[in-house]
């Protein structure tokens, strides 16, 4: 009874949110691992929930022909159902629904959430394998994060190295080149656009670079910040000034004040192409998101950041 109620909740609510893909692509699939010879390189495997508190962190070698489940198996007690063809719990962290909520475990492949199922993705080295149990609704959907900067733009989920954009507004072309030399000194073909109103998303990664003013002038970027947490941004302009959200897509208690965010954004499970918001109230805000996107570090681990007055980061959603 468990299992057809539980059927049923998932098939409705994704059908509204994402037509015509699976849930196995979000909670991850498994059938007997292959047994291939041989090791090549490490990836890393991270899990955490509640959008990003940390539970396990590991660097594991991975053998040939490898996929997401097994290198999960490798560092975790992981629990499955239906026959093992999904994930049931983590580390003893189940799924669960009630009350209005419904949690389950969802798995990013270099920050993007992933298409397939885990048995179908075979770990490459170098990979950035991370599980997050957290709530989730067809209006709420964290389809990419930045917390495995400077992926994707160096690497993501599918194969082959595409060239990502770096898109800025007047006045924020020296951040967003600091950052694309960033990238490109961490491996990544990087392409640069002055034409905001111009962009179109859906093609490459991209990264965006624009005051609050510019953004409230940019209607691709308002109707992404409209979407709010059903885009995964958890962030929101209101009269010029950021707000932060929760999981939810409510504002947050603490939300006032801030100076930057550093939000990803995608269209669903599976794309390869998000869009970030570099997103600046004022000279500190634009200082602070540009020392987090050349130093490395600062956003590891977050679905995404804001920066208050006076320097401190807060993590996205709230």
């Amino acid at each position: 009874m468990q299992a057809r109620s539980k059927k049923a909740l998932i098939g409705a609510a994704f059908l509204l949110a994402v037509a015509g893909l699976v849930f196995v692509g979000l909670r991850g699939c498994t059938l007997m691992p292959w047994s291939k010879a041989g090791t090549s390189g490490k990836a890393r495997v991270r899990i955490t929930r509640d959008f990003g508190k940390p539970m396990k962190d590991a660097s594991v070698p991975v053998k040939s022909g490898q996929s997401a489940m097994d290198v999960l198996k490798g560092v975790a007690d992981v629990r499955t159902e239906y026959g093992g063809g999904f994930v049931a719990s983590i580390e003893g962290l189940s799924s669960q629904s009630g009350g209005g909520r419904t949690s389950d475990w969802f798995y990013y492949v270099n920050g993007i959430l992933a298409g397939s199922g885990a048995v179908s993705y075979q770990v490459k080295p170098g990979d950035n394998i991370w599980w997050d149990y957290h709530p989730w609704s067809r209006d709420s959907m964290a389809s990419a994060v930045v917390g495995a900067y400077p992926m994707p733009f160096t690497r993501g989920a599918a194969e082959g190295k595409r060239t990502s954009l770096v898109v800025y507004g007047k006045g924020m072309e020296g951040p967003a080149r600091e950052a694309g030399a960033y990238l490109g000194r961490s491996g990544a073909s990087v392409a640069y656009s002055s034409d905001v109103a111009g962009f179109a998303r859906g093609r490459v990664p991209a990264i965006a670079f624009l005051t609050t003013a510019q953004a409230q002038g940019t209607p691709w970027v308002t109707d992404l910040l409209k979407a709010g947490s059903r885009s995964g941004a958890f962030v929101a302009l209101d009269g010029g000034r950021l707000v932060a959200l929760d999981g939810s897509g409510k504002p947050a208690p603490d939300s006032a004040g801030l100076s930057a965010t550093i939000v990803s954004t995608g269209s669903g499970i599976g794309d390869a192409s998000p869009v970030w918001l570099v997103l600046c109230a004022n000279s500190e805000g634009v200082s602070r998101a540009s020392r987090l996107l050349t130093a490395g570090g600062g956003m590891d681990g977050r679905f995404g950041v804001a920066v208050e007055a006076g320097g401190q980061l807060l993590s996205l959603p709230r």
